[in-house]
């Protein structure tokens, strides 16, 4: 849905209940959150909620696509021939860092299945652009490109949660090498 065609008063509602979903998720966590709660923090009624959403997951999903948006950079259609790359994977850590009360509460032991499945698709999604964007891919690799995303999607997940648990002991610079060092593969020539 476009939101610059949707009435400046649904997008303020919006916006005051994905804040409070925002400020609520570290005060009590997503499982034990109510309606209620939501919509006393917002201060707005119930019917209000139900008119923009049918449950709070609806809810946590559309934080999910509000705050990825601001999140991580999209390739250009060729990112081989830019002067300066976006650094993705900085930007995801300080994305995460700037809601690090957030994550650590939906990423956690208490976690959000569906918010992990979105934010896995996304990263699967993610990393398949820029590897489209930024190298050539060849038939008959070794390394289907559909695993190769998944492997960065779960990894990714995995060390932004290890950062998180850990007190974030790295800056998004280190974190990105770290990953990258880990994960380093080029799938034109992995295994041979």
């Amino acid at each position: 849905m476009n939101d610059e065609r949707i009435d400046p008063r649904i997008l303020r509602t919006r916006a005051l209940l994905r804040q409070a979903l925002l400020t609520l998720v570290p005060k009590k966590g997503f499982s034990s959150l109510t309606i209620q709660d939501i919509t006393d923090q917002a201060t707005l009624n119930r019917a209000t909620f139900y008119l923009h959403y049918t449950d709070k997951n609806e809810l946590l999903l559309d934080v999910f696509d509000d705050l990825i948006k601001q999140a991580i950079p999209l390739p250009v259609k060729d990112a081989r021939d830019q002067n300066e790359v976006p650094r993705p994977i900085v930007a995801m850590f300080d994305h995460v860092a700037a809601y690090a009360d957030f994550y650590r509460v939906i990423l956690g032991e208490e976690g959000v299945p569906v918010f992990v499945a979105r934010i896995r698709d996304y990263i699967e999604n993610l990393v398949l652009q820029w590897i489209l964007a930024t190298q050539k891919i060849e038939t008959g690799n070794l390394i289907d490109p559909g695993i190769l995303v998944n492997f960065w999607a779960f990894a990714h997940i995995g060390v932004v949660t290890w950062w998180l648990d850990n007190d974030m002991p790295y800056t998004s610079e280190q974190m990105e090498q770290q990953l990258l060092i880990m994960t380093r593969i080029d799938p034109n020539h992995s295994g041979g």
